[in-house]
């Protein structure tokens, strides 16, 4: 049963003990991957928990099946992760979506930064989000994750900065000659149960933000001495930080 395809549905489509899946997933399920009644799949509820189940019946328009048992998901690590990134062209940020979500990231930021290049209007906006959510919920579908990280955007930089206090330990990614080697600060913090690492846009932060940031209570790091690309560093930041504090393995 472990290979069973796994697919995030809404909570409100199981009822006891059947499931009724509904929308794009129909689709996915039989003109995709072509799967019919008899088959076992694994639903995911978005809050932890998995279940198996069987598939029953199949129409245009609903896929039900029937669950057989439900369990927690192992996969998810105490350790709460969030990426914060500045706006970047489209690709950029679909990357960080992906390959941080299958790295155990918890949550993707995009904000605003005073060398930004791309600008969007609210319709674009509504589209980029709904397009880097998707791709979020399927990479975490693809690597077993038991939580489809939260996406959020787009922020004011101040208003990403006002959130520094709440993690425990907040990181500034910046290329400058006072920044700490990366692995200097993981040394004196031992245990953590959260962070944030901010990813700065193509042109870097100005001094001022970095100010601003580390007046807030972060703290600019070095990721080594040669000029990572954002999304680079966005990921390798992520990889990082779950290896020293992840639990899943």
């Amino acid at each position: 049963m472990k290979n069973h395809r796994r697919f995030f549905v809404e909570g409100s489509c199981i009822d006891g003990e059947i499931a009724n899946i509904t929308g794009d997933l129909v689709t996915q399920i039989r003109r995709v991957l072509r799967l019919n009644t008899g088959d076992w799949i694994k639903l995911l509820d978005g809050c932890g928990t998995e279940y198996e189940a069987q598939i029953v019946s199949c129409s245009d328009d609903c896929v039900q099946a029937k669950i057989a048992s439900s369990r927690q998901c192992d996969t998810e690590p105490t350790f709460k992760l969030t990426v914060a990134m500045s706006l970047a062209k489209a690709d950029k940020i679909e990357m960080v979506a992906q390959k941080c979500t299958e790295l155990g990231m918890s949550e993707l930021a995009v904000f605003l930064s005073e060398r930004s290049v791309p600008r969007l209007n609210e319709s674009k906006l509504a589209n980029r989000l709904a397009r880097w959510r998707r791709i979020a919920s399927e990479a975490a579908e693809q690597s077993g994750r038991g939580l489809i990280p939260e996406i959020q955007g787009l922020l004011q930089f101040r208003e990403l900065i006002s959130t520094v206090p709440q993690y425990g330990l907040p990181l500034l990614a910046w290329e400058g000659r006072d920044a700490q080697p990366l692995r200097n600060v993981l040394g004196k913090h031992s245990e953590v149960d959260s962070a944030i690492v901010i990813v700065g846009p193509e042109g870097g932060f100005t001094p001022g933000e970095v100010a601003q940031a580390v007046e807030a209570g972060a703290i600019a790091v070095s990721l080594g001495k040669t000029t990572l690309r954002c999304e680079t560093a966005a990921i390798a930041a992520c990889a990082i930080l779950m290896y020293e504090y992840g639990d899943t393995a």
